[in-house]
């Protein structure tokens, strides 16, 4: 019954000893529990429940911490740094043209963009690592209302990004507030922005 830090309930998690379970709580502030597991349990549940516990935590011990160094250019031809996005909250997505679930969520994604339209203070931006001249040709099909960076491999792997789709919210400052997987929680937290 005692209250931990979120980084000792992820840590405890990845162990891969113990399940989650979530608990009442308000629609601000979810609480779970540790469940310790039997020794019964098959072992592609521990490992799966370790691995998505390490992805978690990698995740949650990002944010707060500085974007790294970037300048590309995008397929419109717009160039984006540091330096000249600072003041600017930006929203990337990570994707790649092979992920059914990254192109499903176009669709989505390009409602909430038309709906922040007016907000000069949010730069929407996609990573791919594909060839921008296959994605120049693929977003003509599939289009994505984001200014989109092809041949992004380098960051995605200097920012360890395993899981696609994946979104990322860089504050004004130029540190990550957050990470998701899901158009929805992006969606969710840009409102709360």
């Amino acid at each position: 019954g005692n209250e931990i830090t979120k980084t000792y309930f992820l840590e405890e998690l990845s162990t891969g000893k113990y399940i989650p379970i979530e608990l009442e709580g308000t629609s601000e502030k979810l609480y779970y529990q540790l469940f310790e597991l039997s020794l019964k349990v098959h072992p592609s549940i521990v490992k799966t429940i370790s691995i998505q516990a390490l992805k978690s935590l990698n995740r949650y011990e990002m944010e707060g911490q500085p974007f790294p160094t970037f300048s590309f250019t995008a397929l419109n031809g717009k160039t984006y740094t540091n330096e000249n996005t600072t003041g600017k909250t930006l929203v990337i997505k990570t994707w790649f043209i092979g992920c059914r679930a990254c192109i499903a969520e176009f669709p989505e994604l390009n409602e909430m963009v038309h709906q922040q339209k007016s907000r000069d203070d949010l730069l929407f931006i996609s990573l791919a690592p594909d060839d921008p001249e296959r994605l120049t040709a693929f977003l003509q099909k599939k289009p994505l209302d984001y200014a989109t960076v092809g041949y992004s491999k380098t960051l995605l792997k200097t920012l360890n990004i395993t899981e696609y789709p994946t979104h990322l919210i860089i504050g004004p400052d130029g540190k990550i507030r957050k990470i998701v997987n899901h158009a929805h929680q992006l969606i969710e937290l840009l409102e709360a922005l």
